[in-house]
């Protein structure tokens, strides 16, 4: 997708070299490179019909026999409820199911 890394990095000095880091094209790696790369993952999902919703909190997991099967989500304007084949829980929170 035209990305370009300056490299693989150790974030630890015993770790592996497993930190990709995105080449800005100006060779200051700072913060803010990867804006390069979210960008492009944005213009691609995007082009494959992926719908955002921020500012839209999960309220919850749906379930059935023990999988969870969809979410309930709420913005300031709207609540959702969503039916997936799969649901990445990233929030670093604990969800109640």
């Amino acid at each position: 997708m035209g990305v370009k890394f300056a490299g693989a990095f150790r974030y630890f000095k015993e770790s592996n070299a497993t930190w990709h880091i995105v080449d800005p094209g100006d060779g200051k790696i700072e913060p803010g490179c990867a804006s390069a790369m979210n960008k492009a993952l944005t213009k691609r999902a995007e082009e494959l019909g992926v719908k955002f919703y921020l500012e839209t909190p999960v309220k919850g997991l749906l379930t059935e026999e023990g999988k969870v099967t969809g979410l309930i989500a709420e913005s300031e304007t709207a609540k959702y409820t969503v039916h997936a084949k799969a649901v990445v829980v990233a929030t670093g929170q604990t969800l109640k199911c």
